[in-house]
């Protein structure tokens, strides 16, 4: 019996580092990232938890995309993963992969006494390989939750390349430096029932917009992610 468990668990193991490989080496687009795929809730102590999501830039006006194309810009489509483990019932710590780099990201969720939302920030840190650069980025995520369905909204900003800069025959390296920052909002549908459900089965659907700020252009990104990959039970 013994023998017996320790091969389940060699077998859950493998199964864990399948999964973490698949997500850093996810083949992405280029781009940054506007917004964050993840609303106030955190993942649970224990638990873990990982999100696929691409994310499409369109113009607000058809005014816009003509000033666009006459500077040459070309805003940057947003594509990744995040995999992230519940060191508590109220913290997160992860793991994500965007065009370029590879980091780290947190979440912490705070109690506000009386108020009916769930408040969380969410840090994060990402190593840019094509510019051997660090770049930082902190989200601030207000949300509700109804059963099954997250309602989510927030600001973030990030140091990294200046994407007001992105035209065409500009590479990625020769972008300055500056704070972007971006409003987003999503909403996050999960599938109930989760112990009856292959665990390493996708449980949820996230849908967000974000709308990058300073930037001539008027842009609205429209994206969706795929998440719940929660396999791994962590014995604490």
């Amino acid at each position: 019996m013994k023998k017996g468990l320790e091969v389940s668990s060699h077998r859950s193991i493998a199964r864990d580092l399948v999964c973490v490989i698949l997500f850093a080496v996810l083949p992405l687009l280029q781009g940054c990232f506007f917004g964050t795929f993840q609303s106030a809730r955190t993942v649970g102590r224990g638990k873990t938890s990982g999100t696929i999501f691409l994310n499409l830039p369109t113009y607000v006006s058809e005014k816009d995309r003509k000033s666009a194309k006459r500077d040459n810009y070309s805003p940057p489509i947003t594509a990744g993963a995040l995999y992230q483990v519940g060191v508590s019932d109220n913290a997160d710590f992860g793991v994500q992969v965007i065009q370029y780099g590879l980091g780290v990201n947190g979440k912490v969720k705070f109690a506000l006494n009386g108020m009916p939302v769930d408040f969380a920030v969410a840090p994060s840190v990402t190593y840019l390989f094509g510019r051997a650069q660090l770049s930082p980025m902190v989200a601030g995520i207000v949300g509700k939750t109804w059963g099954d369905l997250d309602i989510y909204a927030g600001l973030n900003g990030a140091y990294g390349p200046d994407w007001r800069e992105r035209r065409k025959g500009v590479s990625f390296s020769d972008l300055p430096t500056r704070v972007t920052w971006a409003l987003f909002a999503g909403t996050k549908v999960s599938v109930s029932g989760e112990a009856q459900l292959n665990p390493w089965l996708p449980k949820s659907l996230v849908f967000e917009l974000g709308v990058p700020l300073d930037i001539k252009y008027n842009l609205i990104y429209f994206g969706v992610g795929v998440g719940g990959f929660s396999g791994l039970k962590l014995p604490f």
